[in-house]
């Protein structure tokens, strides 16, 4: 399980990106934030400091996800009435996920 939220951004999307892609992880949550690349900064000549983006990420499908952020496989949105409630509806969904595979990869008892 790999939880993704909106605040999801920079080096953990560049993580979330390579952990998809392996068949044993399920992405869990909200869409990241679509946030990925470095930032070049530097000082300009007048003292003032500045910040590009200047790397491109793409999935190994040729997918670009800057800005739109990447689909989780199992969509749970984030609602402000759960976090004021105390509850973490994806962590919710990420523990009934692993229940339900669970039961489904459950050896047959025959004794």
């Amino acid at each position: 399980m790999l939880l993704t939220s909106g605040m999801t951004a920079s080096a953990a999307e560049i993580f979330t990106l390579m952990m998809r892609e392996l068949p044993n992880v399920t992405l869990i949550g909200e869409p990241t934030s679509g946030e990925f690349s470095d930032i070049f900064s530097g000082i300009l000549p007048n003292s003032w400091d500045f910040g590009l983006s200047n790397e491109r990420y793409t999935a190994t499908d040729g997918a670009v996800y800057e800005k739109v952020g990447i689909p989780p496989q199992q969509e749970v949105l984030i609602t402000l009435e759960d976090i004021q409630a105390g509850r973490d509806a994806v962590l919710e969904a990420a523990l009934e996920h692993l229940q339900r595979k669970a039961l489904t990869n459950m050896p047959m008892d025959f004794d």
